[in-house]
């Protein structure tokens, strides 16, 4: 996605990184991190991140429920939906 992003003009010392997801969605025994995909994934986007010299300004990530996200393209504006939870503003 990045290289798409640098190849349409896109300034990496002007994008606003933020991220949202990475919940626990299985019950597993405490410290059986083998099937929390949600905190491998967390982490690998932690990582990529940092190789490309970004920095995440806002995340919203872990828990055990599910999130819905949306970005509204024309102001840039990134808000996040934790199930039962109102819609806020990252």
């Amino acid at each position: 996605m990045l290289k798409k992003l640098f190849a349409v003009g896109a300034n990496k010392n002007k994008l606003i990184v933020k991220m949202a997801g990475g919940a626990q969605m299985f019950n597993l025994e405490k410290g059986a991190n083998v099937l929390n995909i949600g905190l491998r994934n967390t982490l690998a986007v932690k990582t990529a991140l940092s190789k490309e010299g970004l920095t995440l300004v806002k995340s919203d990530t872990g828990g055990n429920k599910g999130r819905t996200f949306k970005l509204d393209v024309q102001t840039g504006i990134f808000s996040v939906k934790l199930i039962g939870q109102e819609e806020v503003e990252l």
